[in-house]
Formats: C-alpha cells, structure tokens, sequence
C-alpha cells in the first residue's frame, strides 16, 4: 500500500503566485518532507493505539520515501506483511500455551498448544507444532537410532520436535483499510500540510502581505 503526498492545485497556485522559482522549489520539496514524515508519524500512533504492537514492528511496516520530481510527490509505504505474534502483547501460561493480546479492550487470544522459543537466528517468536510431517527439507525421513521414524505425530496430532511453524497475526495494512480511520489520517494529514505551505511562505516572504512582497 502506497499513499502519496501531494500538493493540491490551489496550495500550488497560491505558492507559485508569491514565490520565484528556486524558493517555490525549496518551499514545495520542504512542504512535501514534512507532511510524508507526518503522515507516517500519524499512523503508526494510530496503530499503536488500536493494537498492542512493539513500536520496533510498526516501524518496520510503515515507512516514507523521500519526495522526487516537480512539482515533489512523497510516499508513504505500508507493508502488507503479516506480523508475528510476537510482535504483540504475549504471555506465556502457568500451565502451558499462551495468550496473546492484539487489540486494546479485546479479550486476549489463547494459543493452548503454542509456546515461545528463540530461533538459532536470533529471532523470537509464537510457535505450534505443525499437525503434519514434514513432506520435504532436511528432516524427511529420518530415523532414530532405534531405525523407527525419527518425527511422528503425537496423541494430540502434533508433529514431532523440529517440525514448528510460527504464527503470525494481522497485517497493519488491514487495519489502515477501515474507512473512518482512513479518512482521519487524510484529514490530518491536509490540515498538516496548509500549515507547512503557510510556513514556507512566512519563511520566503517575511510575512509580507501578497501586494508588497517581493
């Protein structure tokens, strides 16, 4: 998901009316920058304050692209990835499995048979036993010592010990669908930037009205 930041026709007219070339392109790529970086800030405090999410994972989501061309057009990228449990508000359960809470004032979601483990990698994460064998990769057909199947499911239908799979939770981007919050970010985000056009025309103008400035 792609949003771009753009300077509406009139916000231009107005700025090319009072401004030579260089300060409207100066104003226009500033104006640009400022309201991208907002936009972004605006919807990760969003986020954050409809899911309990790490801030290190809405970041990695949502992020800007610097303004290109002229008139400057900004982005605003919003992954689609889904994000890993972990991610969320996790705690591990007294007697096995975990619960994990997604969104504020919800009740929390509990994983019975999942459990928390850090990866070789470095990487933690929300993991259950796969409820199948694996059909390919290094731990296909293995045996134990005993020559009987090294992986086999359990009484509950769970694989053996190396077949896990992570589990993943919504996608920011699902989220930042939803009409009215949406349309609250865009509202935002243009008050926002009437404000930076007013600036960088003080700036360039010294607050001179339209008849006198320069």
């Amino acid at each position: 998901m792609a949003i771009d930041v753009i300077i509406p026709d009139e916000q231009m007219a107005r700025l090319a009316e009072r401004l030579n070339p260089r300060q409207l392109h100066q104003a226009t790529y500033q104006i640009v920058k400022r309201t991208t970086a907002q936009v972004v800030k605006r919807i990760r405090n969003e986020v954050r304050s409809q899911v309990d999410i790490s801030k290190k994972w809405v970041d990695r989501v949502v992020s800007q692209v610097n303004p290109s061309g002229d008139p400057p057009i900004g982005k605003v990228i919003v992954k689609k990835m889904p994000i890993p449990l972990i991610a969320f508000k996790v705690r591990a359960l007294k007697h096995g499995g975990v619960s994990v809470r997604i969104g504020k004032g919800r009740p929390p979601l509990v994983l019975h048979h999942a459990f928390v483990a850090t990866m070789p990698t470095g990487h933690e994460g929300v993991y259950l036993r796969s409820r199948h064998l694996p059909t390919k990769g290094p731990n296909t057909g293995k045996l134990n010592k005993h020559g009987k199947p090294l992986l086999k499911l359990t009484a509950q239908g769970f694989a053996g010990r190396l077949a896990i799979d992570e589990q993943f939770g919504p996608s920011i981007y699902k989220l930042l669908t939803i009409p009215a919050v949406l349309k609250q970010i865009t509202f935002d985000s243009n008050a926002y930037m009437a404000q930076q056009a007013q600036s960088q025309l003080d700036r360039f103008t010294k607050g001179q009205p339209a008849d006198t400035a320069e």
